[in-house]
């Protein structure tokens, strides 16, 4: 089954479950995602300032023994769609895997 991001219609206090296998060349990794739309606010990046649902995920996965976690969060304008995105190990002394990705330009 896919990963679910985001379900609409959208509000806060909304919840879900993914369960998924991913089959790549040297096997097969499992993952379980569980995610919640915690707030509507405004997230300012590059590309302006827009008013966004923040969908927080944590994410397990499990491949020949090795187990993950992380933490996601993604911001979701409405007509516009995810503006800004961020990943970090579940461990928050560990900051070795710490991403962002943000929206830089915006044209309507």
């Amino acid at each position: 089954p896919p990963l679910v991001i985001l379900k609409t219609p959208i509000k806060i206090g909304d919840r879900w479950i993914s369960d998924t296998k991913i089959t790549v060349k040297t096997g097969s990794i499992l993952g379980h995602d569980e995610a919640k739309v915690v707030v509507f606010e405004t997230v300012t990046t590059p590309g302006g300032s827009f008013k966004a649902y923040r969908l927080d995920h944590v994410s397990k996965s499990d491949t020949k023994g090795e187990h993950l976690s992380f933490k996601y969060s993604f911001w979701f304008a409405p007509d516009i769609g995810i503006v800004k995105w961020t990943r970090s190990l579940a461990d928050p002394r560990d900051h070795s895997a710490d991403l962002t990705a943000v929206l830089t330009k915006f044209i309507q």
